[in-house]
């Protein structure tokens, strides 16, 4: 019998491998400059544990199985959901904002018709208990240099908010989740400040990547939405215009750490190093 992998894991061969560890320490070094302290979970939680901070879809895509007590358990489906669990149940006296970095796989169901992933490398930064939309412009920039450290230079940003989305029914977010601009009707707006319509956040976002000297990679996109839930206010896409993949995504999770106990602010981001492993513009 041909010895295969299951459905959804890779085996990195020695070039990507090495790229791996090279570039996971480019990262840690990068975010410690950035004074972002290193923090890591369970990959195996219990899934009690987890699921007053997911919705739905994360819920369909966990992995989950029995230990020997028959208590439910699952592989970690993402980081933001149990860092937000540990902050809220360890880390109440730590002084806020609390700024926290990790590089860490995620694990989740892979889309047989799309032969997506199981077993995710991630990379990311969230920002707890954080007190001005400041906070959501170092993300984002911290996103885009931490790409930049990965020799990822030729990138977009899509930015939007919960709230253009907010009221639409669930079959017309599927179709902007697909992509499938027939099913929602149109072709959502996407531009400069004008698209902002009104939004002060937004505005004040869009500012500040011009003032960073990004406004020519930022676009405002109404139709941007994500499929999980926690979001709650600015949300972003870093797409990467050599690749055609979007590389790394976040925003706005306000509500999130109160689902385990702790009401604070937060907004983070996550790069997808699967998409990214072996590539380099320099």
């Amino acid at each position: 019998m041909k010895n295969t992998t299951p459905i959804g894991v890779s085996e990195f061969l020695p070039n990507n491998a090495a790229w791996l560890a090279k570039n996971k320490q480019l990262l840690q070094d990068f975010f410690a400059k950035e004074n972002f302290l290193t923090i890591k979970t369970p990959t195996i939680e219990f899934s009690e544990s987890l699921e007053p901070g997911m919705g739905d879809h994360l819920k369909k895509q966990a992995i989950e199985f029995f230990d020997p007590q028959g208590k439910r358990l699952m592989l970690r489906p993402d980081n933001t959901t149990p860092i937000a669990r540990t902050v809220a149940s360890r880390m109440q006296e730590y002084s806020l904002p609390l700024r926290l970095s990790y590089i860490e796989p995620v694990f989740r169901k892979s889309d047989l018709e799309k032969h997506t992933d199981s077993e995710i490398f991630q990379a990311g930064c969230e920002i707890i208990g954080y007190s001005s939309i400041d906070a959501v412009c170092q993300i984002i920039k911290t996103a885009v240099e931490s790409l930049k450290v990965c020799g990822i230079n030729n990138i977009g940003i899509d930015i939007g908010h919960v709230d253009f989305v907010s009221k639409l029914s669930g079959v017309k977010k599927h179709a902007l989740l697909e992509g499938d601009y027939v099913t929602f009707g149109e072709i959502p707006a996407r531009g400069k400040k004008e698209v902002c319509a009104g939004n002060k956040d937004l505005e004040a976002v869009f500012d500040a990547m011009k003032r960073d000297e990004l406004e020519d990679f930022v676009f405002i996109n109404q139709g941007l939405v994500k499929g999980i839930y926690y979001y709650t206010g600015i949300i972003f896409e870093i797409y990467c215009k050599d690749l055609n993949k979007i590389v790394a995504s976040g925003g706005q999770y306000d509500q999130l750490c109160s689902k385990f106990g702790y009401d604070q602010p937060a907004v983070g981001f996550a790069i997808n190093l699967n998409e990214i492993i072996g590539e380099s513009n320099e």
